[in-house]
């Protein structure tokens, strides 16, 4: 599992908890890349409370081969994109990796084995998970905030990756998604891009690639809860 982390010392924890809370029939290896964090007290990036330290103390929480967190600390920000492609390129052990954005929980145990299953098929390159809101709203304004945005959810990917999923999908979600290692090696994560989850899906297929939908592999995220800041 892999996951780009910049300034979420208010989520990092439960979105890590989250995928650890489940036993699956694989090992599994979560790598996190601490892009430049500095939200420690005091605005430093080993500060207490900040999302360095966090990392580090759940590192050692779970040091087993069999069930590991793998930390990567970056003293400078270098972008989403950058991050994924130095992981895949010296972290990342497994045949495939799920990859999660870093205010993202798995809704459940199936999320990430749902995610794999289809990599039996070599010509499968990625996978798209459905990603949910997983707010909890207090008050009718923020009900229907949450409300608005997951249907544009559920018309984005239930609805048109669906349908797109016969001929290739376009865009494979950052928030919820699985790779496979040996082609993103070999492919790179294209820099010059808006957002790495478009431009690696569009590479994948132009390599003789599918990518597919799954709306089983379900993950929560947390979206806006103002206007303003939808």
């Amino acid at each position: 599992v892999l996951i780009a982390a910049k300034d979420e010392k208010a989520v990092i924890r439960a979105t890590i908890e989250s995928i650890f809370a489940w036993e699956y029939p694989f090992d599994l290896q979560v790598v996190v890349v601490n892009d430049g964090s500095a939200d420690g007290e005091g605005g430093t990036a080993d500060g207490p409370g900040g999302t360095r330290a966090i990392l580090d103390e759940l590192a050692a929480k779970y040091p087993d081969p069999g069930r590991k967190l793998d930390v990567i600390h970056l003293e400078e920000n270098v972008g989403k994109t950058a991050a994924w492609d130095l992981a895949f390129r010296t972290r990342i052990r497994g045949d495939v990796c799920a990859a999660f954005d870093a205010d993202t929980r798995l809704a459940g145990p199936d999320t990430i084995p749902n995610l794999v299953r289809h990599f039996r098929d070599p010509k499968v390159g990625a996978v798209a998970g459905y990603v949910k809101a997983g707010n909890v709203a207090h008050g009718p304004w923020r009900w229907l905030l949450f409300h608005f945005q997951q249907a544009e959810y559920n018309l984005g990917i239930a609805l048109m990756r669906v349908a797109q999923g016969k001929n290739g999908i376009m865009i494979v979600p950052g928030a919820c998604s699985a790779w496979r290692t040996s082609v993103m090696r070999q492919l790179g994560m294209p820099f010059d891009t808006l957002g790495e989850d478009a431009n690696a899906g569009l590479e994948l297929r132009e390599a003789g690639y599918s990518v597919i939908q799954d709306i089983r592999a379900v993950a929560l995220t947390q979206v806006p809860d103002t206007l303003k800041g939808i």
